[in-house]
């Protein structure tokens, strides 16, 4: 099962959930607002797999609003959902009820009239049931057995949307889990996954959610260094980048970390590095989120040295044991000319298959390749290489 669909439940969620099915029984449009990382989609999207799963008279359809969301886009994409019943009557096939989850909504462009196309198609559609046919206007349809239930964060896009808009949603606040939430929900998903670990182990699951819970809430939230500005554009931190780090732990077999508790401890350094250090663009704010975790981990890691806990090389990856003929395992790296003769191992590969590239793999370059296939190993993995033109984004 991927990472991304694991769900657990919690009284909030449930809470959101049950109100967005009285709604939906009341033929009512919900709108969930929510900065980043406060599960606005993941409620939407679980109490839909929910109802589809239990009720065979709905389905769904989920659309993503971007920037170049049109009018015409939109009612595309909607009217592809609907089948013709009769006359001028269309609606979900089979006499089915259709809900269509809109995320992003406040994201279409605002033109000139200061008006979002999309979005006030949407408005048509919710007031009038009706839309015209864009090949000849003088036709009307009629559209029947469609709800509406959307998600925008008000830190994005227009920041707000047309109150004509609004005024047909119930909207509800989605609020930033407490710590006590965090910790229930990534405490039952490590320790589901250390049951198979050694004892000494199984002791991490509470310390590594805690310290993962006090680095980002506690040291870097709350710090000025790691506010967004021109030059820090992407300094966005929030719960996904916790979900990203025990992403990055579930990653670990139980067979490979019976020597103790410190190598798997690593792994969690590692993966805090590798989710917030990799964006830090000066050598300042790297500095600053070491005082971090060490302060971190002389509290929560009271049992491991902090020479063992921060030793040099701290690389993982899963590339390395498969060069050995072994399975894909995701594994510290012994040392760096170890790592490097693998590289250059497949960099000589490459260049007898492909298109030869002279590359020198000095060791931030390797460090980069590492970090790279880190994120392509994962499913949904996406890397976006932020770097002046000549400083070999593309190479890499």
């Amino acid at each position: 099962r991927m990472f991304s669909n694991i769900v657990i439940s919690n009284v909030d969620l449930e809470r959101m959930k049950y109100v967005l099915h009285l709604h939906t029984l009341e033929k009512k449009p919900v709108l969930y607002v929510g900065v980043a990382g406060t599960g606005k989609t993941t409620i939407v999207k679980d109490f839909l797999a929910d109802l589809t799963s239990k009720n065979e008279d709905f389905i769904s359809q989920s659309i993503n609003n971007n920037n170049y969301t049109s009018s015409f886009a939109l009612q595309n994409i909607i009217m592809s959902s609907l089948d013709k019943r009769s006359g001028r009557t269309y609606g979900p096939p089979g006499n089915k009820k259709c809900v269509f989850f809109i995320d992003d909504l406040n994201m279409p462009y605002v033109d000139t009239y200061d008006t979002q196309s999309a979005i006030m198609l949407l408005t048509q559609m919710m007031a009038y049931s009706q839309v015209y046919d864009r090949a000849a206007l003088e036709e009307k349809k009629d559209l029947v057995d469609i709800y509406f239930t959307s998600c925008m964060n008000p830190k994005a896009g227009s920041f707000m949307i047309n109150p004509r808009l609004q005024r047909r949603y119930t909207v509800i606040t989605c609020f930033t889990p407490s710590a006590l939430v965090i910790q229930g929900i990534y405490a039952t998903i490590l320790e589901k996954h250390l049951q198979t670990f050694v004892g000494s182990v199984q002791k991490l699951c509470e310390p590594i959610v805690n310290a993962t819970i006090d680095t980002l809430v506690g040291g870097i939230l709350a710090s000025p260094v790691f506010l967004p500005s021109a030059a820090k554009f992407h300094y966005q931190f929030n719960l996904k980048d916790v979900g990203n780090i025990f992403q990055g732990l579930l990653s670990t077999n139980a067979a490979l970390y019976k020597e103790g508790a410190t190598k798997f401890a690593r792994v969690w350094l590692h993966e805090c590095y590798r989710v917030f250090s990799d964006r830090l663009v000066s050598v300042a704010d790297q500095q600053e989120l070491k005082a971090i975790l060490e302060r971190v981990h002389g509290k929560h890691f009271t049992n491991i040295s902090k020479d063992d806990m921060f030793a040099e090389p701290l690389i993982m990856t899963s590339f390395v044991s498969q060069h050995g003929g072994n399975e894909r395992q995701y594994l510290p790296v012994k040392d760096m000319p170890t790592l490097k003769k693998v590289m250059e191992d497949k960099l000589k590969e490459h260049n007898e298959l492909f298109a030869a590239m002279n590359l020198v793999l000095f060791d931030d370059a390797v460090n980069h390749v590492c970090r790279i296939s880190r994120i392509t190993d994962n499913p949904c993995g996406n890397a976006l290489l932020v770097g002046v033109g000549g400083s070999g984004k593309q190479s890499l």
